[in-house]
C-alpha cells in the first residue's frame, strides 16, 4: 500500500446510526485490501468506542454529531473519533480482572478492554468541549 487514504464518517448520538457507519467503515477498509482479521479488529474497536460515546452522552446538544476519521497509511490505520459532551478519558480507566468480571455475572462493560486489546495505541485529548479519541492499529 503506497498511498494514504482517508474517509470521515458522521453519525448521530443514536445506536441505530451505528449500523450504516459500521457497513461503510468495513467497505472502506476492505477496499484498501486489508486482511479480514485487521478489518474485523478495527471495526470492533470503532463500534465499542462509538457505543460508549452514545450510551454515556444521553443528552447531547441538539443536532450534535459524532465524527470519525479513518486514515489508512502504509504501516498503520488510525481512527480519530471526536464528539462534544461529557469529558471522559478512557485511557485512565483500569483494566478489568476478567475472571472477576464474569464471576460477578457481568456481561457488559468491556468496551475499553476490547479497544486496548485490539488496537496498538489509544490516546485521548479534551479541548474546547471536544473529546478526541485516537486509536492506531499497526499493519505489516
Amino acid at each position: 500500500m503506497a498511498l494514504s487514504k482517508q474517509k470521515t464518517f458522521s453519525l448521530t448520538y443514536q445506536v441505530a446510526s451505528l449500523h450504516g457507519t459500521r457497513k461503510d467503515l468495513i467497505a472502506f477498509l476492505m477496499d484498501a485490501a486489508l486482511p479480514v482479521d485487521v478489518v474485523s479488529q478495527i471495526e470492533l474497536a470503532a463500534y465499542e468506542a462509538l457505543v460508549n460515546i452514545i450510551e454515556h452522552n444521553p443528552h447531547p446538544r441538539a443536532g450534535a454529531k459524532i465524527s470519525m476519521r479513518c486514515t489508512i497509511a502504509p504501516a498503520r490505520i488510525t481512527l480519530t473519533i471526536a464528539n462534544t459532551g461529557v469529558h471522559f478519558d478512557p485511557t485512565t480507566a483500569p483494566m478489568p480482572d476478567l475472571a472477576e468480571h464474569f464471576k460477578k455475572g457481568r456481561r457488559r462493560g468491556l468496551g475499553i478492554y476490547i479497544i486496548r486489546t485490539l488496537m496498538d495505541t489509544m490516546e485521548y485529548s479534551f479541548a474546547k468541549g471536544v473529546n478526541r479519541l485516537r486509536m492506531v492499529k499497526r499493519i505489516a
